[in-house]
């Protein structure tokens, strides 16, 4: 299918502030992933602490599923797809 290459559709744009509300927001979560990613590598055994780890990580990642389509219709103007 060759290469396929994301380039800025704008040379120069402004982002507005949605856009910066919405990836401040997946930042925020990314980061909280992780870290209760690291927190549930250290826990060994089963306890209700590393199931409320557990049911907290799957919240996160069911936000990212949902969180998707909105970025995709947020974000595709401002890319294109080339070398297609």
């Amino acid at each position: 299918m060759g290469n396929l290459l994301y380039q800025p559709a704008v040379t120069v744009r402004v982002v507005e502030r949605d856009e910066r509300s919405i990836t401040k927001a997946l930042r925020k979560k990314a980061v909280a992933l992780h870290a209760k990613g690291e927190q549930l590598l250290g826990m060994e055994e089963p306890s209700d602490r590393r199931n409320k780890l557990v049911d907290e990580v799957a919240e996160l990642e069911m936000d990212f599923a949902l969180e998707y389509e909105r970025m995709v219709e947020v974000f595709k103007p401002y890319l294109k797809l080339g070398n297609v």
